[in-house]
C-alpha cells in the first residue's frame, strides 16, 4: 500500500475513473483532488479544486 497523500481534514469519498487510471478524492475540506500515476510509477496530483475559490486551482496534468 502506498500513501498518496495525508489529508488536514476527514477524507469522504474516493473513486476510480472508469479506466481505472484516475483516482478522484474528496473531503471536509471543500475540495476535490485527481490523483494520476507517472511513469515512475509514483501518484501526482494532477487537478485539485476547491469549493471555497472561485474555477479552483489547477496543477499541471500529466501526459
Amino acid at each position: 500500500m502506498q500513501v498518496l497523500k495525508t489529508f488536514s481534514d476527514v477524507v469522504w469519498h474516493g473513486s476510480w475513473s472508469i479506466t481505472g487510471d484516475i483516482l478522484a478524492v474528496s473531503g471536509a475540506d471543500n475540495k476535490v483532488t485527481l490523483w494520476k500515476e507517472s511513469m515512475e510509477g509514483a501518484w501526482v496530483c494532477v487537478s485539485e479544486v476547491d469549493k471555497g475559490q472561485e474555477g479552483g486551482t489547477q496543477q499541471p496534468q500529466i501526459s
